[in-house]
């Protein structure tokens, strides 16, 4: 049995530790303006689509059972952390909306204005109610 040398080739390391820093800057910025759960969300993400990818470029890989029911307990785990973030935004915009309509009692502001601000808030209930 013969073994091969390992050659080093410059502009393949170059290239690679440039991407690994793209990568690194990216999930710096992403965490900045996120939060540390969206990136954990997105890997998962990222996994299934290397999976998917790699059982089509691979055949040979075989996907179980058990692979199947791990991914999918991983999407609901997904859908409802999007679920709960999305409402609890909501709930804070439509507090907020509520907030300032009840600051704005207090002082003298166009009925216009008011009649606005309290359409607006409407509008938010019907959309995303508080339920």
């Amino acid at each position: 049995m013969e073994v091969s040398q390992i050659q080093f080739n410059f502009w393949i390391f170059f290239s690679n530790a440039l991407c690994d820093l793209a990568l690194n800057f990216s999930i710096f910025l992403v965490i900045g303006r996120t939060g540390a759960v969206t990136i954990r969300v997105a890997g998962v993400l990222k996994d299934w689509i290397l999976i998917a990818l790699s059982t089509v470029i691979f055949p040979e890989s075989i996907i179980t059972r058990l692979n199947i029911i791990g991914y999918a307990i991983a999407l609901c785990g997904v859908v409802i952390y999007n679920y709960i973030k999305v409402k609890d935004v909501c709930a804070y915009l439509h507090l907020s909306c509520l907030l300032t309509l009840f600051q704005t009692k207090s002082r003298r502001i166009g009925s216009w204005r008011k009649s606005l601000l309290i359409s607006l808030c409407l509008i938010m209930e019907e959309v995303y109610p508080l339920i």
